[in-house]
């Protein structure tokens, strides 16, 4: 890659994996809390959130965090993924049209003009069960650390947001 295309080709992808990252962060909290907020009034627990989630809301309330947090970033992802592998034109020409972007305005645009708005979301299906699968096992790792410290450490307090 350095020979073919210099030190920036190390970079490709670099603007929307910034771009997404910190939102992808910051949804997948938000959407966490907000279905533990859910369970527990579904369950008639009230709104009020106790300091530790149990393992089955954990899991799927960080599933679902992850589903719709990668929802929300996708299209960024989908970008970043199609400037890394530029390049690699010749693997690439068996699954069709193979497009040359210079930038990341310039890949929405031609994304958009040429594919339409769903072509932002291909391939969505597996990034979101990857996405779900690893939210779940992250958030319910939490919790069970939170639980086992508190009991370890009687006077620990878990970081509740």
């Amino acid at each position: 890659m350095f020979q073919a295309e210099g030190g920036k080709s190390f970079y490709k992808g670099l603007t929307p994996t910034l771009l997404q990252i910190f939102p992808h962060a910051g949804c997948q909290f938000g959407f966490y809390e907000l279905f533990r907020m859910i369970w527990n009034s579904w369950l008639g627990h009230g709104t009020a959130l106790s300091s530790n989630a149990g393992t089955l809301e954990s899991l799927l309330c960080g599933g679902g965090a992850g589903i719709c947090s990668k929802a929300v970033v996708y299209p960024l992802d989908l970008i970043k993924k199609r400037l890394q592998v530029e390049g690699f034109e010749a693997g690439r020409r068996p699954f069709g049209l193979v497009q040359q972007y210079n930038s990341l305005h310039h890949a929405v645009k031609l994304i958009l003009c040429e594919e339409g708005f769903w072509a932002l979301y291909k391939g969505f299906l597996p990034s979101m069960l990857k996405a779900a699968l690893a939210a779940a096992v992250t958030f319910s790792s939490y919790e069970l650390c939170c639980i086992w410290m508190t009991k370890i450490y009687k006077n620990w307090t878990p970081f509740v947001v």
